[in-house]
Formats: C-alpha cells, sequence, structure tokens
C-alpha cells in the first residue's frame, strides 16, 4: 500500500473484522438474490402457466425483469444522491423495492399482475447491483494497525464466481423444488425471507454518511431509451395475443420506438452528463465490447430460459430434475471462465477465446437444438455444459478487456453499461425468440390433422380449448385418453403431436440465437486492447 493505513481509511466507514465481513456477505446475498431469481423462477414456469393461464405472456415474466435492470443500473445511485439518501437507505430502497415486487409475484392471481411485480423487482435488482459494486470499496476494517479492504474489480469478478456458483447449485432445483412440492408462490416468498437477514445488518451497521455530488441526472436520456425498447417489445411479444405486427398498433409502437431512440441519441450528444460517455465512442473498442455484451445476454439467459421450459414440458413428472438439468450449464459458465482467464494470462492476447467462445457457445446450441424427450442424461448434461463452457469463455473475457480498456475514473460506469447492455440483449431476446416459438407451434397445431380432429371433439363435448395454452392442452388430452378408451380419436398420439410441435418450434428458436454468436465474432476486430496484470 503507498500511503499510510491512517490516510487510506480516512473517507471510508472503518469497522470491525466481524462487522466487515458481515456487511460483505450481506452485500453478496443482495446480488445473490437479484442473480438467483431468473433462475429460479425459469425452473417453475410450468406450474406458474398452469395456475395462472395466458401461456402467451410467459416470456414477459423474463423480460419485464431484464428490462427494467437497465434504468437502475444507469442512474439509480444518482437519484439517490438527488434525493439525498445515504448509502444505507439507498440500498434499502432498491431491496425493498426488490422485495414488494417479488410479493406482487406471489400474490399474483394473473398475468398481468406478475408482469407489473416483475418489473418492479428488476428495478430493485438493478439497484442492487449497482449499489454492491460503489460500496464494497468503501467498507475497510483497521484493527492493530491492519487495513482489510476489498478494491471494486477483485469483490466483482471473485464475488461473482461465487455467487453464480450458489446460484448454478440451488437455485434451478430449488425453483422446481418449491413448484414440485410446496408451490411456485415460494420462488418469490423465499427471496423476501433471504432479504430479511442483510436488511437487519445493513440498518445496524452500514453507516456510511450522505456525500454531496454535483453530478448531474440524465433523467430524460434513460427515459427515452428506456421508452423505446419498451415500445418495441411490448408488439412483439403480443403478436398472436391482442395484436399483428401489421396491425395499426404494432406499427405505431414501431414508429414511435425508432423516434424516441433517436430522440435518446440526440439528448445523449448534447447532454452535459451523459449516460454514455462521450469518451466510449472515441475508439471502436468500446462499442463493441458493449455489442457483446448484448449478445452474451441475448445468447445464454434465453438459451437457459428455453431450455428450461423445454425440460418442464417434455419430462413433466418432476420439475425438480427439470431445474437440475440446467445446473451443467453453470458449471460449464464457471469452468469456461477459468481457462478463459488462464489462456489469457499465457498467451497475453484476447483474441483466440474472443473466437472460441463464440464458436463452442455455437456449437452449444446447435445440439441443444435438437435434444428431444428421449434424450438421454448424459446427452443433456454435456450439451449444457459445451453451451455453458462457451459462454464462460466470452464472459470474463468481456469484463477483463473492459476493465483494461476503461479510464479509472469512468471503469465503474463503464461497467455498469455493460451490465445494462446484457439485461437488454437478453430481455430483447426473450422476446424474439419467444414469440418465433409460439408462431412456429400455432402453425404446427394448425397444420396437424390428428391434433385439429382431437381439439373438435373436445369442444363438441362442451370443452373449452385454447390452443395457445400448451399446457393445459396436453392436460386435456392426456385426461381425455385416461377416460375414453373407447373414442374415435387417439389422444396419446394427439399428446405425442402437441409436443412434437412444441420440440418443432423450440428447436428453430434456439436456431435464432446463433446469429448473436456470429455477431460476437464480427464485433472482434474491432476489439483493439491488451490484456493488464492482474
Amino acid at each position: 500500500m503507498d500511503v499510510e493505513p491512517e490516510e487510506f481509511v480516512k473517507d471510508k466507514l472503518v469497522v470491525t473484522r466481524a462487522q466487515f465481513f458481515s456487511l460483505h456477505v450481506s452485500l453478496l446475498l443482495c446480488v445473490l438474490l437479484a442473480t438467483l431469481d431468473q433462475a429460479m423462477v425459469a425452473s417453475a414456469l410450468k406450474s406458474i402457466t398452469i395456475a395462472l393461464g395466458e401461456h402467451g405472456y410467459l416470456p414477459y415474466i423474463g423480460s419485464a425483469y431484464a428490462l427494467s435492470m437497465v434504468p437502475s443500473l444507469l442512474i439509480y445511485d444518482r437519484c439517490c444522491n438527488y434525493w439525498r439518501l445515504s448509502p444505507k437507505w439507498s440500498l434499502i430502497l432498491a431491496l425493498g423495492i426488490f422485495e414488494v415486487g417479488s410479493l406482487v409475484c406471489g400474490l399474483a392471481q394473473n398475468m398481468q399482475v406478475i408482469i407489473v411485480g416483475r418489473t418492479l423487482a428488476g428495478f430493485g435488482a438493478g439497484g442492487l447491483i449497482l449499489l454492491f459494486t460503489t460500496l464494497s470499496s468503501q467498507i475497510v476494517s483497521y484493527q492493530d494497525g491492519v487495513v482489510l479492504f476489498m478494491k471494486t474489480e477483485a469483490t466483482f469478478e471473485g464475488f461473482a464466481g461465487i455467487i453464480l456458483f450458489i446460484s448454478a447449485i440451488v437455485a434451478p432445483a430449488l425453483g422446481g423444488l418449491f413448484a414440485d412440492k410446496v408451490s411456485w408462490k415460494w420462488c418469490f416468498y423465499i427471496e423476501i425471507v433471504l432479504g430479511v437477514v442483510p436488511m437487519i445488518i445493513i440498518l445496524r451497521y452500514l453507516n456510511i454518511p450522505y456525500t454531496k455530488d454535483d453530478t448531474t441526472i440524465d433523467v430524460l436520456g434513460v427515459s427515452l431509451l428506456f421508452a423505446s425498447l419498451t415500445f418495441l417489445i411490448i408488439p412483439l411479444q403480443l403478436y398472436q395475443i391482442s395484436w399483428d405486427w401489421k396491425s395499426p398498433q404494432s406499427i405505431t409502437m414501431y414508429i414511435l420506438s425508432i423516434l424516441l431512440f433517436l430522440a435518446f441519441v440526440y439528448v445523449e450528444w448534447n447532454a452535459a452528463e451523459p449516460v454514455l460517455p462521450h469518451t466510449m465512442f472515441e475508439t471502436t473498442t468500446m462499442p463493441a465490447l458493449m455489442m457483446v455484451s448484448f449478445c452474451v445476454g441475448a445468447a445464454f439467459i434465453n438459451g437457459l430460459w428455453n431450455v428450461a421450459l423445454f425440460f418442464q414440458l417434455n419430462f413433466d413428472d418432476n420439475q425438480t430434475l427439470a431445474g437440475a438439468y440446467i445446473v451443467p450449464a453453470f458449471i460449464g459458465l464457471l469452468i469456461g471462465s477459468s481457462v478463459s482467464r488462464k489462456l489469457v494470462d499465457r498467451f497475453e492476447t484476447f483474441i483466440p477465446s474472443f473466437y472460441a467462445g463464440p464458436i463452442i457457445s455455437a456449437a452449444g446450441t446447435i445440439l441443444l437444438a435438437f435434444l428431444h424427450r428421449d434424450s438421454k442424461i448424459v446427452e443433456r448434461v454435456m450439451y449444457l455444459f459445451v453451451f455453458g463452457f462457451g459462454d464462460g469463455i466470452i464472459h470474463i473475457i468481456r469484463n477483463r478487456a473492459l476493465k483494461a480498456v476503461s479510464p479509472t475514473d469512468l471503469s465503474l460506469r463503464y461497467t455498469l453499461i455493460a451490465a445494462a447492455c446484457f439485461s437488454i440483449g437478453s430481455a430483447f431476446s426473450i422476446t424474439i425468440t419467444g414469440t418465433i416459438l409460439k408462431t412456429v407451434f400455432a402453425h404446427r397445431v394448425r397444420d396437424s390433422d390428428l391434433i385439429q380432429e382431437a381439439i373438435a371433439y373436445l369442444r363438441s363435448l362442451g370443452n373449452q380449448v385454447d390452443t395457445s395454452e400448451i399446457f393445459h392442452l396436453l392436460e386435456q388430452f392426456y385426461f381425455q385418453s385416461l377416460k375414453d378408451h373407447n373414442s374415435v380419436v387417439d389422444f396419446g398420439k394427439a399428446a405425442d403431436e402437441i409436443l412434437y410441435a412444441y420440440n418443432s418450434a423450440f428447436r428453430i428458436s434456439m436456431f435464432c440465437l446463433l446469429p448473436f454468436s456470429i455477431l460476437m465474432m464480427l464485433m472482434v476486430p474491432f476489439i483493439k486492447v491488451t490484456p493488464i496484470e492482474e
């Protein structure tokens, strides 16, 4: 350390060692809640859909959470400073918003309410992630002349590995276990219970005072970006639910999305304190890295979302196992990150990893696309591992390249912008592929004579049949096959036709992730950066 300990701790929160570790564990638990959420909820999608219906709104559960993280990742800290909130109350507010969103989801009786809850939870989660990166370096322990502290970069990368490992092992299986044994609502209630511990510790020990910051808030810029993305995503997800892509409502929203984005560019270009610093665009490296962040979010998060739903539909006897099946992807992600880090250190260049990651990820995506109901367990495990391994390679070197190219005073801002790009990518991808899956499935169902014959027979008996509700449709077919053995319609084969239609749509939606891997490789020539020593 180049400065005296007394000088180093002067502007920081000095606590005992026990309080130091308690506060960092609390911050870690806050981020764990934000990251565990998506994996756990994805494992309970089947139960949520059966309970609430409206299968067409299913992608909103993921995209609303990811999209609402964007504004809070970009300006939550500035807003809290404007409201003169101390770091303690800023963190409590973010955790409170997240908890309220989880409570709304748990109490929801329809998809519209759960989407509102997911939006609130996502906004709170973005604030938790942002404050974790800023507060972890402000807490130190000074005892007997020894200083304990954590640098923001070390905390962000080291703790991220711990968070990801815990999420990988616990979250998917836990979500399925709740759905099987208790209720899908406990996927959200457990977040409220876990949030109590860090809230108590933060209230007791996190006494960092409010410090005035004259930095202005580009609320207009962030609002325009958020509105532009929202107006783009809504008509895409409402296709085949309320609006057609060519309907006047959809066309109007597309036009508004474009106009709002152009307005966002204009505001950012002329803002005194833009959300996107102008220095980002002085070279091609930073925009290329942001595009890579977008693609990683689009490919990995959406891939897991699709696969989780695929397992729940094809292996419907146990959602716990269906959730556990996606764990190899997270393990592959961790191992890929470790391998990539060693390769960069060994060869002192990012380039091989920037190419290897997307190629391996694309190979894993293709393998996953060809999964079917009779796929062996070893196939599911290996395919998911390959998929996660490729994304792990690109994920860690993206972070290291971003760190190497960022000016010291803007390092945190660039990291948060990259996290926002990651969230935008996952929201956009879930929307697009979810819409494609629904469209292809609807066409397959309409073209199947056996399915149409089975639907007509059920309706002749006075049953209501909604072809968009795949889980209810399967249940009706299975129930009728057990109830009426002498039916002129073979409902067992009709159910198999439904699964074939869905699996065919799943395969196409997975292929739609491949352009993101290609786009990542196209960005590599624009990335001009060499590794820095860790």
